[in-house]
């Protein structure tokens, strides 16, 4: 797998922006910040973003923008995977700003989550959080079959700019694997902020 990441500066004055990798399953309280300046109306790709811009051969994580002086770039990115003959498969990753994050006793909800109890012929779902708070964070997650009856509970910890992902999340809460559910994401603590996400795999 592997991620491109494009961004474009749609003012009438150059940009600076800063790059952040917050790696996955560890601490990013103080992450490198990568700057680079991007003149009126232009755009930049970085293919396999990880490995040419962050020198991460294997891995995970979220990249942060952060944008200086008041100025705004449009950002978005893909993950892929190539197919031995040629093409790839992947899935577009929308950019979400800060305020997008579930804030501390607040909830945020994920919807139309899959799990089949064949796997080979199914689909799975893979759930991720990232703490953009200045805090260690507890994230409740309930997850509720499609006709809205229970199927369990889990409890995360994140450190300060932590991000993890639980895959196949829906796998041994059911005795019969929903087609269709819904998570429900609560930050446990007063003055956290959490984004969540679910990718559905075929």
């Amino acid at each position: 797998w592997m991620t491109d990441l494009a961004i474009h500066n749609p003012g009438d004055a150059p940009v600076t922006f800063g790059l952040e990798l917050l790696e996955w399953d560890q601490e990013n309280g103080n992450p490198q910040t990568l700057t680079y300046t991007l003149e009126p109306g232009q755009s930049v790709g970085h293919a396999d973003v990880l490995r040419w811009v962050f020198g991460v051969d294997s891995g995970a994580g979220t990249i942060r923008v952060s944008v200086e002086d008041g100025g705004a770039v449009l950002a978005t990115a893909r993950t892929y995977n190539l197919l031995p003959r040629g093409g790839s498969y992947g899935q577009f990753i929308p950019p979400h700003p800060p305020e997008a994050g579930i804030a501390g006793g607040d909830e945020g909800r994920l919807i139309h989550l899959a799990h089949a109890a064949e796997p080979s012929t199914g689909f799975r779902t893979n759930l991720g959080l990232v703490d953009i708070g200045p805090t260690d964070v507890f994230v409740d997650l309930d997850l509720w079959a499609g006709d809205g009856s229970p199927l369990g509970k889990l409890r995360a910890g994140l450190r300060a700019g932590e991000s993890v992902q639980i895959n196949n999340i829906l796998a041994g809460f059911a005795s019969v694997a929903p087609e269709t559910a819904f998570a429900v994401v609560r930050p446990a603590a007063a003055g956290s902020r959490v984004l969540s996400y679910a990718s559905v795999i075929d």
